[in-house]
């Protein structure tokens, strides 16, 4: 009796097996391996889902009674085909767009059909920043786009950024000085498939300092380096103070004008360089070449720097641009001397007890003495007193001028020494002191009291010599 029950529940068990194995619920899959790790397929109920990278899988019917007939899939993306009797091959592309999709295959086999489900997610875009931000020197940044799969493609809203991919996924943004008058942006744009995406970049205004910092010269500073000019020239004119007012004008000539540098061009003796396409304003700095005010005219210069081929960019002394100046050049032209270099104006005053050594055991014999139009000088420098203010006696406001640092209008040239407010309007001609504050912002290298004028030239030389003198060359 016990045995009859047992070949009965052994017959229902092998029934049931074999209703379960015609109806192709019981499967195997085996998956291709995928090239790219983390990325490929999963499947779970018959469904096979994809990464954006794409891949192939196979499907395995579930015994060696059910041979394939026939397979077929609803959608064009996906590639199924038969590998042998009882196999399928299951192939989907990469996934450039941000939208996953799904589709169905079809396996017919003698014993019935058997639906699989197919999907694949969508693909992304990551940026490591969407914003940038840049002061106004010109510069590079970074930054990452990452794709799960796809090549990205990049542009830019201007010309004034470009971006280069350095290595994989890694760019860089390369932008310019921003010599406008306002902050700028612009937009890096990325894409790949349907997936847009964009990096904001604002690169700041110069701030007052900067414009400085540049040497390099929007129109509005270019504005107020010849207001700067014209009211010290009126508030000499009002102190009845031709020396002075001479002098800048000369200096003025030599400051003013503009020109743009078709190639690189190092500066003599210093760090500094002109670049290619930039602006530039007033007389290079150089030695041994061309000198403005006594060979050739500002608009000389104007016309050889348009040139590439011309003496200004190939001089026969490589000190610098073809055409400019230097200190000596500078503070003979201004002054009406002969072209004089800053040697011989020792040799020819330090015998005539005109000069004075700036220290503070004689300070007050300094600015007694000290006049529009005197040089001071140190071994190797001299330095133009561009106009001189009193009181009575006591100097109120000095103007000291140079050529050393890339061009005479460099603000580094540029140095404004005053008391008190009513001076430095007086100095300018009684413009507003709002006026005169925004002019020395935008112009001055140096401000100060005149003490510190004095202190400024009580420290040792370039050539280690304690003090500088001070020649009272107009007298």
């Amino acid at each position: 009796m016990k045995q009859r029950i047992t070949k009965t529940v052994l017959s229902v068990l092998t029934a049931l097996c074999l209703l379960v194995s015609s109806l192709g619920l019981a499967q195997a899959q085996t998956l291709t391996g995928n090239a790219i790790v983390k990325q490929g397929v999963t499947v779970s109920n018959n469904t096979y889902t994809f990464d954006p990278v794409g891949g192939t899988a196979t499907y395995t019917t579930p015994s060696k009674a059910w041979e394939i007939k026939s397979v077929s899939a609803n959608a064009t993306w996906i590639t199924a085909m038969k590998k042998s009797s009882r196999s399928v091959t299951i192939t989907v592309p990469k996934n450039e767009n941000a939208s996953g999709r799904s589709g169905k295959v079809t396996v017919v086999c003698n014993k019935g059909a058997q639906t699989l489900t197919v999907k694949q997610t969508g693909n992304t875009l990551t940026l490591s920043d969407t914003t940038i931000d840049a002061s106004s020197f010109a510069g590079s940044k970074p930054f990452t786009a990452t794709p799960i799969v796809g090549k990205v493609t990049v542009s830019t809203s201007t010309d004034w950024l470009t971006v280069t991919k350095t290595s994989g996924n890694n760019y860089e943004v390369t932008f310019p000085d921003n010599l406008t008058e306002k902050d700028r942006t612009a937009l890096i744009s990325l894409s790949v498939g349907s997936i847009k995406k964009t990096i904001k970049v604002t690169q700041k205004k110069p701030t007052t300092q900067e414009q400085k910092d540049h040497d390099l010269w929007p129109s509005t500073r270019e504005t107020k380096l010849k207001a700067f000019y014209d009211n010290l020239i009126k508030g000499a004119n009002n102190r009845g103070d031709k020396v002075a007012s001479n002098a800048l004008s000369k200096a003025k000539t030599l400051s003013t004008f503009s020109w743009t540098c078709l190639k690189d061009i190092k500066c003599y003796l210093h760090n500094d360089s002109f670049t290619a396409g930039h602006k530039y304003v007033g007389a290079p700095y150089q030695q041994y070449n061309t000198y403005l005010g006594f060979d050739a005219t500002p608009q000389d210069l104007i016309n050889n720097a348009k040139n590439i081929n011309s003496s200004f960019y190939n001089p026969e002394s490589k000190t610098g641009p073809g055409y400019g100046t230097d200190c000596s050049g500078f503070a003979a032209y201004c002054i009406g001397f002969g072209h004089i270099d800053s040697g011989t104006f020792y040799e020819k005053y330090k015998d005539e007890e005109k000069h004075v050594l700036i220290s503070e055991n004689n300070k007050a014999d300094v600015l007694k003495k000290i006049s529009s139009g005197d040089v001071i000088w140190r071994s190797k420098h001299v330095y133009l007193v561009a106009s001189v203010l009193r009181d009575g006696n006591t100097v109120k406001a000095i103007v000291i001028l140079e050529s050393r640092n890339l061009t005479t209008a460099s603000a580094r040239n540029i140095h404004v020494y005053y008391d008190d407010d009513a001076s430095l309007r007086k100095l300018f001609g009684n413009i507003s002191l709002s006026d005169c504050k925004t002019i020395l912002d935008y112009v001055v290298g140096n401000t100060g009291t005149i003490d510190r004028f004095i202190k400024s030239f009580d420290k040792t030389g370039d050539d280690n010599t304690p003090n500088r003198n001070l020649l009272d060359v107009n007298k």
